[in-house]
């Protein structure tokens, strides 16, 4: 989550890797029990977690997730991912590298 939003607000971060955290609020900080610091109070009137990672394009992004976290759950990064692939195309017609 640091790691996240300081890059999203910081442009002197040159490259950020997030590991276990990519989600969406949705499908998995409001859908169970979590620490009360990974949600911005109000922020699903404006963003989902996706659209706030975003504002890292277009630097690198690595996102590493695991097949079977259960607070992280893998089919809604993968939403993320699907999301953040379409913000990085919009910014360099490319899209991200994603294995």
């Amino acid at each position: 989550m640091v790691a996240a939003f300081t890059a999203a607000l910081d442009e002197r971060v040159k490259a950020t890797v997030l590991s276990g955290f990519t989600n969406t609020f949705k499908g998995s900080i409001m859908a169970m029990h979590h620490c009360i610091d990974n949600y911005l109070p109000g922020i699903l009137r404006y963003a989902e977690l996706p659209d706030i990672i975003g504002l890292i394009a277009p630097r690198p992004l690595f996102v590493e997730a695991g097949e079977e976290d259960p607070i992280f759950p893998v089919e809604h990064v993968r939403t993320a991912l699907s999301r953040l692939k379409k913000i990085y195309q919009d910014w360099d017609g490319k899209g991200m590298a994603c294995l």
